[in-house]
């Protein structure tokens, strides 16, 4: 189970390198951009009319906890339930993790903690 995450990125890594260089074929009609790969399309939206909005992230975790705060509860983007949240949120504060995670080791960590939770509150759920 620990080794999985690991894994997995690996091939979701793989694929998205192949899937995102390889070229789109050009369309003179298509209103969207066409004729390169998808990689210089994303970084490079100017080329095609458009603005570059991309934020930038490294390794500063402050900013992406805002934006990931601004996403969940300004536009009301919530990713689970309330009870899930709760469930999450304990489990990552207990083990002193920040979320969103930086790598799979954050979620191999607390992993375990959000299925005993879950458990839980499936056992109360079904009292």
């Amino acid at each position: 189970m620990w080794a999985l995450g690991p894994l997995v990125q690996h091939d979701l890594d793989q694929h998205v390198d192949w899937f995102n260089s390889y070229k789109v074929r050009y369309q003179r009609e298509k209103a969207l951009p066409s004729g390169a790969d998808r990689n210089t399309i994303y970084y490079h939206p100017q080329r095609w009319g458009g603005m570059p909005l991309l934020q930038q992230f490294n390794d500063n975790m402050e900013h992406a906890q805002e934006l990931y705060h601004q996403a969940t509860t300004d536009a009301g983007l919530l990713w689970v339930d309330a009870e899930m949240e709760r469930i999450c949120t304990a489990a990552s504060q207990e083990l002193g993790i920040q979320v969103p995670f930086k790598s799979w080791q954050g979620l191999d960590m607390v992993l375990p903690q959000i299925i005993r939770g879950v458990e839980r509150a499936l056992a109360e759920d079904a009292e």
